[in-house]
């Protein structure tokens, strides 16, 4: 507590300990952020797709298949986009399977190239006028948690920044981008 006030204060390390303390935490820091980075870099080809029906097969395989085989038609009825057979490096359902069939686990699906998710994710307003397959789907990037906080923080930001100028935050929606190296607020 007390180098964390030196520190607020701008004032040096004065002793041999101190130094130490700041050396540590700098390294901490320094290695946390690395970890985000190496995080974001894993997923930069990744999307989650969201309320993609859920097959009711018990072998795995056939599930697989199933899941791999929606991803296709959707890229190429609704997005117009053409997969190779190679575009999608993985692909697998989040979290554990519920007990009610009508609840669908989000699909994670990781693609080969960059460009790939990029023009999926440039393409997901067509979603909605497809038909009622894929209406309901929703698209997202794989962000790391770190990137889900920071989004949330700069959404309510701009709430709160509604609210003060008078404005009423319901009239609103808030999107949070992360089509870079910084998160983009769209209103």
């Amino acid at each position: 507590n007390d180098l964390a006030r030196k520190l607020e204060q701008g004032m040096t390390a004065a002793e041999p300990r101190d130094a130490g303390v700041v050396r540590e935490v700098t390294e901490q820091t320094v290695t946390k952020h690395l970890l985000e980075e190496k995080a974001i870099e894993a997923r930069k080809n990744n999307i989650i797709l969201y309320r993609v029906p859920e097959s009711e097969e018990q072998e795995l395989k056939a599930r697989q298949s199933e899941d791999k085989r929606f991803v296709e038609t959707m890229c190429t009825e609704a997005l117009g986009i053409q997969l190779q057979d190679d575009a999608v490096v993985k692909f697998f359902r989040l979290g554990k399977r519920p007990e009610n069939p009508a609840l669908a686990r989000p699909l994670l699906v990781s693609f080969k190239e960059q460009q790939i998710k990029e023009e999926v994710l440039s393409n997901v307003r067509l979603l909605g006028g497809s038909g009622s397959k894929y209406r309901t789907v929703g698209v997202a990037q794989d962000l790391t948690p770190w990137q889900r906080e920071e989004a949330k923080k700069l959404k309510e930001e701009a709430m709160r920044q509604l609210v003060s100028e008078g404005e009423q935050p319901e009239n609103y929606k808030i999107f949070v981008t992360h089509r870079g190296t910084e998160p983009k607020l769209i209103k």
